[in-house]
């Protein structure tokens, strides 16, 4: 299925003189939304998606703050260059439509239009969700692999809205959870691990060549968080779902090869 940017563009326009108007200084759980952009400079990374933004602000655990528009969690800085933003479970399939559930193509204009400047460095975390618990229910008489296709697809139309401001960089999905663990509600999942694990390979390596293609930075450490058996190493996840800090000692080199300069702790 392609879809129709045109179509998109139209309804970001709305949004956008829906959003302008939004008070920027309303403070919710004591975090005041004109103190955290002091954080912002020249070099800062923002990233934007799911719950595994959270690595990018030195987290072990998940940390959300509200920082003034509902919806909208601020992850903490405590890894420089990132600033990273939480938009909620979004997915990768939903990620550019207006009107969702999660309002994910909303929360991003009004990032563009308040926080994210001309130039700046965008990092965009999607795809984990859809691969965990909806490619395997959707597959039935069809292939995994079209079921992804179909994912990337939709999720190509933020990405192409976003590169023609900003420098992307897309953050691949990483491993996913063991079968042995609880399947927690909060997490909910579909198919085996190691089902999973074969999904997300085939969603990187696709992700990885059109970004190619377009001349966008794409990162992964996948690939380092699987053994040959397409089964996920325990050491590099902090609570079954999401990367622990550990996984820095992976990640760092591969952002300092993209030019990106990391100040994080990658010893434990």
């Amino acid at each position: 299925m392609r879809i129709d940017l045109e179509a998109i563009k139209i309804q970001m326009m709305m949004w956008y003189w829906l959003l302008r108007n939004v008070d920027m200084n309303i403070i919710q759980d004591g975090v005041q939304f004109d103190k955290w952009k002091e954080l912002i400079s020249n070099e800062s990374v923002f990233c934007i998606g799911d719950s595994h933004v959270n690595f990018f602000g030195g987290n072990e655990e998940l940390n959300f703050q509200k920082i003034g528009l509902e919806g909208i969690n601020f992850c903490g800085a405590q890894v420089r260059p990132f600033i990273p933003l939480h938009l909620g479970p979004v997915l990768a399939y939903n990620a550019a439509k207006m009107g969702g559930v999660n309002h994910c193509m909303e929360k991003v204009i009004f990032l563009m239009d308040n926080v994210f400047y001309n130039g700046a460095q965008v990092l965009c975390s999607f795809g984990e969700i859809d691969i965990r618990v909806h490619v395997w229910n959707r597959v039935y008489d069809r292939d995994f692999k079209s079921v992804i296709d179909d994912i990337i697809d939709h999720y190509l139309c933020l990405i192409s809205v976003l590169k023609k401001k900003y420098r992307l960089i897309i953050w691949g999905p990483v491993a996913s959870q063991k079968d042995e663990w609880f399947n927690n509600p909060n997490y909910p999942r579909s198919g085996t691990e190691r089902e999973r694990n074969i999904a997300t390979h085939y969603f990187n390596t696709r992700l990885e060549s059109i970004c190619k293609s377009m001349n966008i930075t794409f990162i992964s450490i996948f690939s380092e968080l699987i053994d040959e058996k397409y089964c996920t190493k325990e050491y590099y996840i902090s609570d079954e779902c999401h990367l622990s800090q550990r996984a820095w000692s992976i990640a760092a080199p591969k952002f300092r090869d993209k030019g990106i300069r990391v100040d994080c702790y990658e010893e434990y």
